[in-house]
């Protein structure tokens, strides 16, 4: 007699399936990594259905895998079709062809690939597998697990994104919808499958059973989304700016330089694409920089003549084993409604340029000289000073810079003559200055203090000193793009100086950098970009990958902070004699040195910026205050719903216990796992304690008899291992006198007897095992 096959069609779980795969669909298309990617929800709305359908039929899985390979091969191609604009249909298909082969080449030959159709379908056929798999699954075997992991994988790499490289996330919440309804179709499918057993065994099943599973999973799933989202909030809110965090980005960076190609052409918070600077620099071993344009800058007055333009990205005061730190900064909002920053030192020009990003996300903004105003919302990052004398570290967006738009700054670039820089010896350092900027390590080499004071002996000038030094790394240093490994115990300015005088960028601008604060003149280390390659035709600057630069400023007395060009790959920096040379003899900037007084209501010193950062920053952490205090009231609501089940419905009753008593109470067959949990739950603390001696008979492949006494227990174990008898003997003397006399045991003496007889029990026992063997 033929028999009608199995089928689990349950309408909640259908539900809660598709939610999770929905959810899991909404938050890959919050990154906006590339257009269409809403046909994800298409692909799974589709699916499940289909999935569904082929389930609940009374197809073979062969039959069934060969109607769903039609289906794949029909629906994802003509879902993508749908995108090409053109009155034929085969046009449309040779187009998608073409566009898959191309890109499909590139990834082979490890080039970009340009077109996002090779990303668009790997996810749309990704989710249609998910979700076909998942509702095939579901109903035919009750195990949608594979469609529900891949769409769970998509969500990690998503967060994983976000959190790691500082995006600005606006959908946290569906990663945790995706969470809550998996947790609770897991707990859905688990009663499914056990009202299946039950039936089987005709068991009676009420009608609450469905309902009080169904609702244990609910709250299960809705307490670890609230631990999942609000434990790392408090974290980070104690431990801002972890240096974990670094270090792991750092292990991703291998990750993402062998996936850059395949998924280049996406656009947004993708991981692969941010740049930006961190608040450490190691001066590292180098890389091979590229060619591709970074940005691009339009000078309003033209290209600069009778100077060079630098673009600062991140400027460090502290040095320490290899690597620059940038310490003591404060960070406000500054935008274009903001009072520029006044300043004032001589020597210097106002100038406006225009800074157009050409990669997908730019955290950094770069930047002439000393800052003034611009035109987009930053975090500046700055340093207390005194008024008119602006310490500004760093410029960062957030959100990030997309691609193909554009910020102006507005700046004081430094362009003073010799004749400035010498006179301003007269005049003292700043104490700020001094203690910011004459850091050495505690263990600074001597031999390197010594070689300054030998290269700039007979130099009077601060200025002197420093073109000295200067030139001498330009001579004696050569410019090597990548660097051998420094060998372990090893002075690493040292090494480079006296050993293998050789290296790049960040050696040379470290090098100079401390040698000039040897001799007590303030300078500090400045990473960005060069100046480019001017485009006579555009009007403008390209800055490429390959122009990423790191150069030392000096401080002079009414003048501010002034660049110098150690490294030997870039063209020497010089300063005009005198002011009357100092001025372009031909078309582009001119280069007057004005000074300019503090604006009256601009603001007039850091202290004040610090004051109003400090009232932003409370204004920003109102909504992290008001989420963390709604999670501690959701997780108070949940203890106190807990404690009040406690003590009403479980009363002296342990939790398995009362779960198995429910069971057996509405005619079920508790599962074995459960009853012997319920027996270990009832036990008294001395029972707990003994049961280490039928364990270790047990171990000793002894299996303790139904009916033998506990002395008899004991006895069969000291002469399986006689070396244990005494704590053995021990423990059954107490466990007698709480088990059978009117007399007070001793639990404390109970329980190292028990702790010693596990631990010798065991040890005998592995010892014994390697004999054996």
């Amino acid at each position: 007699m033929s028999t009608k096959p199995t089928r689990w069609w349950d309408l909640p779980a259908v539900i809660f399936l598709i939610i999770a795969l929905s959810s899991s669909s909404l938050r890959l298309q919050t990154t906006n990594w590339t257009e269409h990617l809403g046909l994800t929800q298409w692909m799974i709305w589709i699916g499940v259905a289909l999935g569904l359908a082929l389930g609940q039929s009374r197809f073979k899985a062969g039959l069934s895998f060969f109607f769903g390979l039609i289906y794949t091969l029909c629906i994802v191609p003509w879902s993508l079709l749908t995108l090409i604009k053109s009155e034929l249909w085969l046009e449309r298909l040779q187009s998608l062809v073409g566009r898959l082969s191309i890109a499909i080449g590139q990834l082979a030959s490890n080039q970009p690939v340009k077109d996002s159709i090779l990303v668009l379908t790997f996810f749309c056929l990704l989710y249609w597998l998910a979700a076909f798999t998942a509702g095939y699954q579901l109903t035919r075997h009750a195990r949608p697990w594979g469609g529900l992991i891949a769409a769970g994988i998509v969500v990690l790499i998503v967060d994983y994104s976000f959190e790691m490289f500082s995006a600005p996330d606006g959908g946290t919440a569906l990663s945790l919808i995706f969470l809550l309804f998996s947790i609770i179709l897991v707990g859905r499918i688990f009663y499914l499958r056990s009202r299946s057993d039950w039936s089987r065994h005709g068991q009676m099943i009420e009608s609450e059973v469905g309902f009080d599973i169904s609702r244990g999973a609910a709250v299960t799933a809705l307490a670890l989304v609230l631990l999942a989202w609000y434990s790392p909030r408090i974290v980070r809110a104690v431990t801002p700016g972890t240096a974990e965090q670094r270090r792991l980005a750092a292990q991703f960076q291998a990750f993402r330089e062998r996936v850059s190609n395949a998924v280049s052409s996406l656009r947004s918070q993708a991981p692969v694409v941010v740049e930006s600077l961190s608040e450490s620099l190691a001066l590292g071993r180098g890389t091979n920089l590229s060619d591709s344009i970074v940005f691009t800058v339009k000078p309003e007055g033209g290209r600069l003549i009778g100077g060079r333009f630098y673009w600062a990205g991140r400027i460090y005061d502290t040095y320490h084993d290899a690597q620059w730190t940038s310490t003591g900064t404060r960070s406000l909002l500054f935008g274009p409604n903001s009072e520029p920053i006044p300043y004032n030192w001589q020597g210097r020009r106002e100038v406006t340029v225009e800074v157009s990003n050409r990669i997908s996300l730019l955290g950094t903004l770069y930047f002439p000289s000393i800052p003034l105003s611009v035109t987009r919302p930053v975090s500046l990052e700055a340093f207390p000073s005194p008024p008119g004398e602006p310490d500004i570290t760093a410029l960062i967006s957030d959100p990030p810079l997309p691609a193909g738009e554009s910020y102006r700054v507005q700046a004081a670039i430094s362009t003073p003559t010799i004749e400035m820089l010498r006179a301003s010896a007269d005049q003292p350092y700043p104490d700020w200055v001094i203690k910011r900027y004459t850091q050495l390590p505690s263990d600074f080499s001597p031999r390197v203090t010594n070689l300054a004071a030998e290269i700039t002996q007979g130099k009077e000038t601060p200025y002197d000193r420093t073109v000295a030094i200067t030139d001498w790394l330009r001579l004696n240093i050569r410019y090597q793009p990548t660097m051998p490994e420094i060998p372990p115990n090893t002075d690493t300015m040292e090494w480079l100086l006296f050993d293998v005088r050789q290296g790049f960028c960040n050696y040379y601008a470290t090098a100079e950098v401390l040698m000039l604060r040897s001799l007590g003149i303030p300078a500090r280390m400045v990473v960005g970009y060069a100046q480019g390659t001017w485009d006579s035709d555009a009007g403008e600057y390209r800055v490429q990958g390959k122009d990423f630069h790191a150069w030392p400023e000096v401080y002079f007395p009414g003048i501010g902070w002034v660049p110098f060009e150690p490294t030997a790959a870039q063209p020497s920096l010089t300063y005009p004699n005198t002011s009357t040379t100092s001025a372009s003899s031909g078309p582009g900037l001119e280069i007057p040195t004005p000074f300019i007084p503090p604006s009256p209501g601009s603001i007039a010193n850091l202290e004040e910026i610090q004051a109003i950062a400090e009232a932003q920053a409370r204004q920003r952490t109102t909504t992290t205050v008001l989420s963390i205090t709604a999670g501690i009231i959701s997780l108070g609501l949940l203890g106190f719903a807990f404690y009040r089940w406690k003590k009403y419905s479980l009363r002296d009753l342990p939790i398995p216990t009362w779960f198995e008593k429910t069971m057996s109470q509405r005619g079920l067959r508790p599962p074995r796992w459960l009853i012997r949990w319920s027996i270990r739950a009832r036990r008294t603390p001395m029972e707990r304690l003994f049961a280490r001696v039928p364990e270790l008979l047990r171990a000793w492949g002894e299996e303790p008899a139904l009916d033998q006494t506990p002395a008899e227990q004991v006895k069969r174990l000291s002469e399986i291992v006689p070396e244990i008898a005494p704590y053995a003997q021990a423990l059954l003397r107490e466990y007698q006198l709480a088990m059978y006399s009117p007399h007070k045991a001793d639990l404390i003496r109970a329980r190292r007897a028990a702790i010693e007889l596990r631990q010798k029990g065991f040890q005998l026992w592995f010892q014994h095992l390697l004999h054996a063997n």
